[in-house]
């Protein structure tokens, strides 16, 4: 608006230009570049960006009332990346033989992402109010102006719940278990706490694993995607920029979701204690699960060249650092 304002102070300052000039150099302005108003919403939108904590947190303050009353207890172990021993952990946790883990089901896809996406877009003025089926006369909807009319959060958040449950939970009781889970490699802290706002009671498993062994043990791969098709990991600084942004979310907000935090190296220790997890799940795990090596090969036995390593350690050394791990 500043540089409308400036062009509008000269050319009144000018002799003879006269408002309709003015106004007529301000509406080639907004043909150009779109109305004034609009630009500025944009603006603030893109200062404030989308963020899936504070559209829940904007739910929480403008409709107090919705609230999960789920009962189940999925677990949901998230790793920072790939080749962090979530696989190893799921096993583990399926050594108790009534819970399915599913194994990043459409990854592709994100359907969980995508579902937590949708709550990043509300805000303190976003739905109004009066959108709402609830403020609409019902009788008279065919007179009535019903151009934006929404069913309510409490509805939205039951649809979320009810995809999840349909597509994870029911074919895993179809299939005779009783409890059922999730591991993943791509989900945030963000999509962790979509979860919890529609299973209050879920568990969280967070996995980390040294940046420099994970993506020795990932080379022979490199062709899979942060987000397909746009975000693919295929260098040290792709994977090292995946690694940094889960582990940095995982460490800083494990107790937000009452989860727990592992280290992949600590899991495999001779003397590693699990009760603790036990404790966590609220039932018992078989470790001898930890000795049977399967669905994988020896990979990555070459070092790491000079330029992975200097790109790794741009990307992951001060997170690294938190979680003890030398470069």
């Amino acid at each position: 608006m500043s540089i409308i304002n400036r062009i509008g102070k000269k050319l009144l300052a000018g002799s003879g230009i006269t408002g309709r000039s003015v106004k007529w150099c301000l509406d080639q302005y907004e043909i150009a570049f779109g109305p004034v108003y609009a630009q500025q919403n944009h603006k603030a939108a893109l200062l404030r960006g989308r963020s899936i904590i504070q559209g829940l947190a904007q739910i929480k303050q403008r409709w107090p009332e919705v609230k999960s009353t789920e009962q189940a207890m999925p677990v949901f172990i998230l790793s920072a990346g790939w080749r962090s021993g979530s696989t190893l952990v799921q096993r583990l946790i399926m050594s108790r033989q009534s819970i399915l883990v599913w194994g990043e089901p459409y990854s592709h896809a994100r359907i969980i992402s995508h579902l937590a996406d949708g709550v990043s877009a509300i805000t303190d003025t976003w739905p109004r109010e009066d959108w709402f089926v609830d403020r609409y006369d019902l009788s008279e909807v065919s007179t009535t102006f019903v151009a934006n009319m929404y069913p309510s959060v409490q509805d939205l958040q039951q649809a979320c719940l009810s995809y999840m449950k349909i597509l994870l939970e029911e074919p895993a009781r179809q299939r005779g278990f009783q409890y059922w889970g999730l591991k993943d490699v791509r989900l945030t802290i963000e999509d962790a706490h979509f979860i919890k706002w529609l299973f209050p009671k879920a568990k969280f498993v967070f996995l980390c694993r040294h940046p420099c062994n994970a993506y020795k043990s990932y080379r022979a791969d490199r062709s899979w995607y942060r987000e397909w098709p746009d975000s693919p990991a295929f260098t040290a600084k792709q994977f090292g920029q995946h690694w940094n942004h889960l582990a940095k979310g995982f460490y800083q907000g494990v107790d937000e979701v009452d989860g727990v935090f592992l280290r992949y190296e600590d899991i495999l220790k001779k003397d590693a204690d699990f009760s603790s997890l036990e404790n966590y799940l609220g039932f018992k795990i078989d470790p001898s699960i930890l000795d049977r090596k399967v669905g994988s090969h020896h990979r990555g036995a070459d070092a790491l060249t000079k330029i992975e390593l200097k790109q790794l350690k741009k990307e992951v050394s001060d997170m690294a650092g938190l979680l003890d791990y030398e470069l």
